[in-house]
């Protein structure tokens, strides 16, 4: 048998390796921990308008009128986003001064030693992501390469699911499932000892996003004169949820990973996790939690099944010993 040290060396290289080609593999993590009760300003009008100048250009690009609309999410999405360290997405937004970032001005090493992960878990490498705002939804800038690259593959995958017959509700469980499995068995768990389930809803996300190119009442892109051009403005705010912010619907820990985790989080974020202004924003999270989410559904089912749910077990309400203060905020974690 694979020792858990030897499975951690294999998934980084095959993350790695899968980087640098059109999957973006390699683990970057996030500390919504960190910006619990920082000031960090909305950034959603300037991604926003990015977003739609990009959309116009490629659609302008040689050959993408020769395009069906199916085909165009997947080539926008790589387009934006082809890895995690070589993106045209990701240098706009570490780069643009109308973008606020938190924490600003910290090394690496800085922002590490800042963070619920400055306790080093062998062999894991642990690249950083700084926390962004778009909405009232605050979120690590990891979740990009997730809602576009992810979310492409998710796109593919139940196009192929589609076209062998299954109908839409299973060919969405089927890619769900894929993902969460994906997660926790090869990217997050393996690599480096996370399984994000916000990167989970942004995967899930970035599937809805594309589907709403060329289906629905009011596609993003039209044919006109037998050209592809925008028939919509895309606004992330419909796309970004509160499952984007892990320290809402927080991440489960491997064991080693977990230990020296939750002394940090015990020791200096209970407080500061149920104080007033945060509690105000988690019931915020709540409401517009109400949404149906097909993908939150479809894992927890999964969880169900097994009988037990390593999520709810490492939440702040059962590490801090704190009941939910209202039923809806129970449903992050379900």
């Amino acid at each position: 048998m694979i020792g858990e040290r030897s499975l951690g060396w294999w998934a980084a290289a095959l993350s790695v390796i899968c980087a640098a080609t059109s999957e973006p593999l390699l683990s970057f993590e996030t500390d919504q921990y960190l910006a619990l009760d920082a000031e960090i300003a909305d950034s959603a009008v300037v991604v926003n308008a990015y977003l739609n100048r990009e959309l116009e250009t490629f659609l302008n690009r040689p050959r993408v009128d020769r395009l069906g609309c199916r085909q165009i999410p997947p080539r926008f999405y790589r387009y934006l986003f082809r890895g995690l360290l070589a993106s045209r997405l990701q240098k706009f937004l570490k780069s643009d001064p109308g973008i606020d970032l938190f924490p600003k001005g910290l090394s690496y090493r800085e922002h590490l030693h800042r963070s619920v992960y400055r306790k080093p878990v062998f062999p894991y490498v642990l690249p950083l992501s700084p926390t962004i705002q778009i909405g009232e939804v605050r979120f690590g800038l990891d979740k990009f390469g997730h809602l576009f690259g992810f979310g492409r593959s998710y796109y593919k995958h139940y196009l192929q699911a589609r076209a062998r017959g299954v109908g839409e509700q299973e060919a969405l469980r089927e890619v769900i499932l894929r993902g969460l499995r994906f997660e926790r068995f090869f990217v997050g768990g393996p690599a480096d000892g996370v399984v994000s389930y916000g990167d989970l809803e942004a995967n899930y996300q970035g599937l809805r996003l594309a589907r709403d190119f060329c289906e629905g009442s009011r596609p993003i892109v039209r044919e006109e004169g037998g050209s592809w051009r925008p028939a919509r403005w895309i606004d992330l705010r419909e796309y970004v949820t509160p499952l984007f912010d892990e320290s809402y619907n927080n991440n489960h820990y491997s064991p080693p990973r977990w230990k020296r985790v939750r002394p940090i989080l015990v020791a200096e974020y209970c407080d500061r996790f149920f104080s007033p202004a945060v509690q105000a924003r988690m019931r915020r999270y709540g409401a517009i939690e109400r949404r149906p989410n097909p993908s939150k559904r479809v894992i927890a089912e999964y969880f169900e099944g097994k009988g037990r749910n390593p999520q709810r077990r490492q939440s702040m309400h059962s590490i801090c010993e704190q009941p939910a203060i209202s039923p809806v905020l129970v449903t992050a974690y379900q």
